[in-house]
């Protein structure tokens, strides 16, 4: 790879004609399509046949198609709008922000709102390529060489497993994406596009993220009927089964938010069933890393960042007196930093006390930082000194960025819906 860079002008031309080559021809090369499957234990008590798929091909070609490909996809109407992975300008900072968005107003309108999440079993793996190759075509418009290309791409590779220094037979594998490929997250995103059009013919709010799909609806006391929800989970488990997917049971989680008052008031279910499973309402719910309590007080989100801040802290406290200025900076602002700035937007308005909570944890490393006395209380100072904004000041920053790239560059459109332009009005 260094030869590589060190010859850039060189290579740049050879790999510019292989690249123009193959897609011409509409032929992925055949010496790249060998997977080294290495089995890895991810979490203690599982298997240990889970594995890791360390995928050897040329990314570079990858990219350039990866170029031409996406663009075209993201644009087509067929491509579900409220998916946000994988996708510039989308992360799952939008995907929460749109979720909670709808949440809170429906609850600004008297309503509670029913929560269900659950998630796609080794959806990488079960992708059928016959399928997808359908889909392409049918539903995005991908022909000729292009989608030779592709069949060539996702056809005919050979995994072989590797333990230590021995390595299976290869054999042809007619299902899956290559993990740790470029093209695979976006070839699994037009494989699961249908999901969205199937989710909102049944009248069902919803979100996904990659193979993480919400689905939610509003509730009265009057008419606190969860069967149209279970309808949908019903139809989405009966369209997985016909492609090939699953599921995961283990990962249901479904929660009943709403004010305090309005959760007080008797009638509202307490189990929801959902693809055939009984699931009991849990009494919080946790939503791409964000843990949401029922009455979006946003205590559990803010005492699970605050005991994760100051286990992070206690070991960099260890390390201070080794650690020039620059370096503890970088180390507290890449730790803690992200830790308090992640999906901050959502405490605004949020109570004094969690505010002090968390201002508590910025003061802490602050001190650290700069190795000033654990009890000093002008903070303040500290934070002037390192360019940290205080935690009310991250906030509005954080939700200033995002209006700013959702009016500006029009990017997610479910956020820029959601903004109108201000007017000001001329008083004579």
């Amino acid at each position: 790879m260094l030869l590589m860079k060190l010859c850039k002008d060189e290579m740049s031309a050879v790999i510019c004609h292989l690249a123009n080559i193959s897609f011409t021809s509409g032929q992925f090369p055949t010496s790249m399509r060998t997977w080294l499957v290495t089995p890895l234990l991810k979490k203690p008590g599982l298997d240990v046949d889970l594995s890791l798929i360390c995928l050897h091909s040329l990314k570079i070609l990858e990219r350039l198609a990866l170029a031409r490909l996406k663009p075209h996809i993201t644009s087509s109407r067929n491509y579900c709008p409220l998916q946000s992975a994988y996708r510039q300008l989308h992360s799952t900072e939008t995907a929460i922000m749109k979720i909670v968005d709808d949440m809170l107003t429906a609850m600004d309108r008297g309503h509670a709102v029913t929560v269900v999440g659950f998630q796609m079993s080794s959806a990488f793996d079960a992708i059928c390529h016959h399928t997808l190759i359908d889909r392409l075509q049918s539903d995005f418009g991908v022909t000729g060489t292009c989608l030779q290309w592709i069949t060539s791409y996702i056809s005919d590779r050979l995994p072989s497993v590797h333990v230590n220094s021995t390595a299976s037979e290869s054999v042809s594998a007619h299902f899956g994406v290559p993990q740790g490929s470029v093209l695979g997250p976006v070839l699994l995103t037009v494989y699961v596009a249908p999901v969205g059009r199937l989710i909102s013919h049944t009248g069902i709010d919803f979100h996904q993220y990659a193979d993480d799909i919400n689905i939610y609806t509003s509730l009265s006391p009057s008419s606190a009927d969860l069967t149209q929800l279970t309808l949908c989970t019903n139809s989405l488990q009966h369209w997985l089964w016909h492609n090939g997917l699953l599921l995961n049971p283990d990962k249901y989680v479904a929660a009943l938010f709403g004010t305090w008052q309005h959760l007080a008031r008797p009638g509202w279910p307490t189990n929801v069933a959902v693809a055939g499973s009984d699931i009991k309402m849990s009494d919080h719910l946790k939503v791409l890393g964000v843990t949401l309590d029922l009455s979006m007080t946003l205590d559990t989100q803010v005492t699970a960042t605050v005991r994760t801040c100051n286990f992070h802290l206690q070991s960099l406290r260890q390390l201070q007196s080794y650690l020039p200025l620059d370096v503890a900076q970088s180390i507290a602002f890449a730790i803690i930093g992200s830790w308090l700035d992640y999906c901050n937007y959502l405490y605004y308005g949020m109570s004094n006390n969690n505010f002090q909570r968390l201002q508590r944890v910025q003061n802490a490393a602050a001190r650290i930082v700069c190795q000033a006395p654990r009890r000093q209380h002008h903070s303040d100072d500290l934070l002037k000194d390192l360019h940290w904004l205080p935690m009310r000041g991250r906030v509005y920053y954080k939700i200033a960025v995002l209006c700013y790239k959702a009016a500006k560059l029009q990017q997610p459109s479910y956020l820029t819906g959601l903004l109108s332009s201000y007017t000001q009005s001329c008083v004579f």
